[in-house]
């Protein structure tokens, strides 16, 4: 799946890691995001029942 342009995306993607960027401000930003209910993982759009199963620094697909 992929991004798509938004003038006000949020700053803080959802990410099949579950890891936040500058989210302590939430501000939205321009650019190109992930559509609604999808997830960034390796640089594309995924649903959730399609990220890896991640523990520590191990990814298993």
């Amino acid at each position: 799946m992929g991004m798509i342009f938004d003038h006000c995306g949020s700053s803080c993607p959802l990410t099949c890691s579950g890891r936040e960027y500058n989210c302590e401000d939430r501000h939205c930003i321009d650019g190109c995001h992930c559509p609604s209910s999808t997830y960034l993982h390796d640089g594309e759009c995924v649903k959730k029942f399609n990220c890896p199963c991640q523990f520590g620094d191990k990814v298993n697909i």
